[in-house]
């Protein structure tokens, strides 16, 4: 039931295509928030983002990876090299460079 948020940069925008696809196929009514080339999450979801409500995948550079990352973890974010005790992260990632 959370939010799924994708960020892209560069070629990364491409595999979020699916995940829209996906979610408009099977009616699946989660909120789908894709952002290419943004500064700040906060500033294109009103809602505040949270470990909680909310899913971060992220496709592109590794400098696009790391300045996620950098903004997020400060929020309680992790990702699968730094999961919290039970083994469960937030941040998916593929780093093309």
């Amino acid at each position: 039931n959370r939010r799924v948020v994708c960020v892209g940069g560069g070629t990364g925008l491409a595999p979020f295509i699916a995940f829209a696809h996906h979610f408009h196929d099977t009616n699946d009514k989660r909120q789908l928030v894709i952002l290419h080339g943004a500064s700040y999450v906060d500033e294109l979801v009103g809602e505040k983002v949270t470990p909680e409500n909310t899913r971060i995948y992220i496709c592109g550079y590794q400098g696009t990876i790391d300045g996620v990352m950098e903004y997020v973890a400060d929020r309680g974010f992790v990702n699968r090299d730094n999961p919290h005790e039970d083994g469960t992260f937030e941040v998916k990632y593929e780093s093309y460079g």
